[in-house]
């Protein structure tokens, strides 16, 4: 233990000049952090804000058969005040089919708003040197609704905020198309569209983290950081921004923002900014944590649903679930 804590004490007592992020893709050039590149957060907020996130829950799998419960929810707040609420909720199924000797997966929804199919080496889903499991389909389709739900309400609701929950970057096949209609929209409609991650992994050229850094070099009790990186991926159509949103939070975001709404970044954060002041996580927008409340699918509710779609298949087709739900029973006996 004590050669850890050496490495832990050599990598946190180096100083901190000369540093820079380093982000591990040519796409992305990492900056050296300055004290001028320091904001403090202040100017007028956005009158409307819209939060969407989503959730699922698997109902059935048995590995060439996958049965999900979907759900999207987004609230609109307008000063500051839940106005309005929308959820949806959608039946999906994932499917094996051979094409040219490889495994292809296949997601459809009902209603039918997605519809797509994925090699399952595909790299965007794949896990590791395995191919991916055919579960990973609904990730996929949960970030497509929320993406095509944002969209949706920036018709609805003019001249608004959209906010969504993790980045705007696409990571899987027919992600970017979505995201471009999305922008097209909030062009049409005045909107403004942002994304806010609770994690990042960026680091520096000392193997520092870069919210490390932040921290210890930041003038301000609350701030954004921005420039941080040079964007050169020319799908992922936002700039990145780090923000620490309530001086009384311990955690630095990555927020992004749609390159086309760069011009009121100010206000943007401070909008932000106004919604972080929730006592259970200051810091973090409680417009995300709303949403993310209402997406979710509970244990107790997953459960319900799983035992009802059960009971309308016939028992043969129940029973080839059980490889994969031996790791399950396990676990219980283990942890009683």
């Amino acid at each position: 233990m004590l050669k850890i804590k050496n490495k832990f004490d050599f990598i946190f007592h180096q100083d901190l000049k000369n540093i820079k992020v380093v982000v591990g893709d040519c796409k992305y050039i990492g900056l050296e952090l300055k004290k001028e590149n320091f904001h403090n957060i202040n100017g007028p907020n956005i009158k409307r804000v819209i939060f969407t996130d989503g959730g699922n829950a698997e109902l059935f799998n048995n590995n060439s058969l996958s049965v999900q419960k979907l759900r999207v929810y987004s609230s609109v707040y307008e000063n500051k005040k839940r106005l309005q609420s929308f959820r949806e909720d959608l039946d999906a199924i994932a499917y094996t089919s051979i094409r040219n000797g490889e495994i292809i997966y296949t997601l459809e929804t009902e209603p039918n708003k997605i519809n797509l199919s994925l090699d399952s080496n595909d790299s965007s889903i794949r896990k590791g040197m395995n191919r991916a499991q055919i579960s990973s389909m609904f990730d996929v389709a949960r970030r497509f609704l929320e993406i095509k739900q944002s969209s949706d309400m920036c018709r609805k609701f003019h001249n608004s905020l959209i906010v969504l929950d993790g980045t705007l970057k696409p990571n899987y096949p027919g992600e970017k198309e979505i995201l471009n209609e999305l922008y097209k929209t909030a062009e049409e409609n005045d909107c403004f569209v942002c994304a806010v991650a609770k994690t990042n992994n960026l680091i520096t050229n000392k193997s520092l983290p870069v919210n490390y850094v932040l921290e210890k070099i930041a003038p301000f009790e609350k701030w954004y950081y921005y420039p941080i990186m040079q964007n050169k991926n020319s799908n992922h159509k936002a700039e990145i921004i780090m923000a620490k949103l309530n001086k009384s939070s311990k955690f630095i975001f990555r927020i992004e923002i749609a390159k086309h709404n760069m011009n009121n970044i100010g206000t943007i954060i401070a909008t932000l900014k106004e919604f972080s002041s929730d006592f259970s996580f200051p810091g973090y927008p409680y417009g995300l944590i709303d949403a993310d409340r209402f997406a979710r699918i509970s244990n107790d509710e997953k459960n319900i649903l799983r035992l009802r779609f059960l009971h309308k298949l016939n028992k043969e087709v129940v029973n080839s679930e059980n490889n994969t739900t031996a790791h399950d029973i396990l676990n219980r006996i283990i942890n009683r």
